[in-house]
């Protein structure tokens, strides 16, 4: 009886941890344009992964330099980002937010900063279209003394086209750095402009400001494609049901926690030292599922059943064929 207990509190606690994934990880597909309109895609799945290393030369919105209000705040940097279609000008997939990087204390009007990104996200994918790119929004939270997050402020923002084919080693620590200019306003400006291709000629550049990044081609991730929907942009701390938890230590935290994620690989370069890039998911083997329930819909019952009660007379070479009948529907 114990163990029969102990099963149900288990299977309750697996079923909660797909609910919450699945929440966090809801992905719009392309339901609502025309077939002609769906992006190009590849027969086969494609497994990509972007560390971001840095923001470069960044020069912070003076309104939150020189505000008395703000004097006893926190100021949040994070990378918010996007799946956006130029063609028909609509987002798709989910949404990834960075692990947030703290700004300096001292601030004034002339300052500019280089930050530290460190983080990764990962990406299965399909899509080989290049009107498919990542909208990359610089978000800037501030936070009061109790943590509490009063405002939210986007402060730049660029694309990233991530979705081509990679001619790029399979070997993660030898892809190389690249960096794309950062942009003065808004990426929901590209929702109120359909010729986006001349829209985008237009845009200003923030002055020597630069994000540095990493795409990696990684096809160990397609050993996951059976746990996480096609299109979802999954962090390193993401807990993905189905995977071996591995101690990780969250941030603002010390200790380390079993987590089921994806994770991170941390090595030591000659040059920059400490960095990290993409960790392979290892997958719980065994894995069991339990079915309490099952519905399956057939279409055109009717003659499915036709069909399966001629097979079955004609195996048993019954002479009167009415013998076969189908006792129960539910």
């Amino acid at each position: 009886i114990k163990n029969k207990k102990d099963n149900k509190i288990n299977d309750s606690k697996a079923i909660l941890k797909w609910i919450n994934f699945a929440k966090k990880n809801y992905v719009f597909g392309f339901d609502h344009l025309n077939p002609l309109e769906i992006p190009s895609m590849g027969t086969s799945l494609r497994g990509i992964a972007i560390g971001f290393d840095k923001l470069l030369s960044w020069t912070p919105p003076k309104s939150l330099l020189i505000n008395d209000k703000y004097q006893f705040c926190d100021l949040k940097l994070q990378l918010s980002l996007s799946m956006y279609h130029l063609k028909k000008s609509c987002f798709f997939g989910s949404t990834w937010m960075s692990m947030p990087a703290i700004l300096p204390k001292k601030r004034n009007d002339l300052m500019r900063i280089d930050m530290n990104i460190d983080d990764i996200l990962y990406l299965l994918t399909r899509i080989t279209d290049v009107s498919c790119v990542l909208v990359v929004e610089l978000i800037v939270s501030l936070v009061d003394e109790s943590d509490m997050t009063i405002a939210q402020y986007g402060c730049g923002w660029t694309l990233l086209n991530a979705f081509t084919p990679l001619n790029s080693t399979e070997e993660l620590n030898e892809a190389q750095f690249v960096t794309c200019p950062l942009y003065l306003g808004s990426p929901r400006d590209l929702m109120f402009n359909q010729e986006n291709v001349s829209f985008l000629s237009q845009l200003h550049q923030m002055p020597d400001c630069l994000l540095r990044y990493k795409l990696y081609n990684h096809s160990k991730l397609l050993r996951i494609k059976r746990l996480v929907p096609e299109n979802s942009l999954l962090g390193r701390f993401d807990i993905i049901p189905g995977l071996v938890g591995q101690p990780v230590v969250l941030p603002g935290q010390t200790r380390s926690k079993i987590i089921s994620c994806i994770g991170v690989k941390e090595i030591m370069d000659e040059k920059l030292g400490a960095m990290i890039i993409p960790n392979t998911p290892d997958v719980e083997i065994p894995m069991s599922l339990n079915i309490s329930e099952l519905i399956i819909h057939i279409n055109d019952r009717e003659n499915f059943e036709l069909r399966l009660l001629r097979r079955i007379n004609d195996e048993l070479l019954l002479s009167n064929p009415s013998e076969v009948n189908i006792i129960v529907r539910n």
